[in-house]
């Protein structure tokens, strides 16, 4: 279940996000720097957490750079929040996930280093991810 981790507003968690170095950088693509061979998660380079659009590591894939630092998904062109419904973490820090609810913003779910995450169509946590936080969380 999705449950609140803080109340804040967008504009709060704007500035803190942009205070940890929020880039717009890495857009989605579906084989972006992956062997034309590779497919659902082995797509994933190693020291990266990869957010793939469909299950099992398949569809459009966007990889967050090395952190920490957050990452709102709205600003990325294309752009990819509420588009993740697997998550592959190759990178060196744990991911935390959130929502953005229109008031608030409520965790969603965090990956571990070396985890392979699947959201199974009617889970609530699937095609909701507004923003990715790695090796930090919005709020330090």
């Amino acid at each position: 279940m999705i449950s609140v981790i803080q109340r804040r507003t967008a504009a709060t968690l704007a500035a803190m996000t942009l205070a940890a170095g929020l880039a717009a950088v890495g857009a989605p693509s579906a084989s972006a720097s992956a062997s034309a061979s590779a497919s659902g998660f082995s797509r994933c380079p190693a020291n990266f957490s990869c957010y793939f659009s469909d299950p099992n590591g398949g569809g459009d894939m966007w990889r967050a750079p090395y952190g920490p630092a957050c990452f709102d998904l709205g600003y990325l062109n294309p752009a990819f929040h509420d588009r993740i419904s697997s998550v592959y973490n190759r990178g060196g820090h744990e991911a935390h996930m959130y929502n953005w609810n229109g008031s608030q913003w409520l965790w969603v779910a965090d990956v571990q280093l070396g985890e392979q995450l699947n959201f199974a169509a009617g889970d609530p946590r699937n095609d909701v991810v507004d923003t990715v936080c790695v090796g930090t969380t919005p709020w330090g």
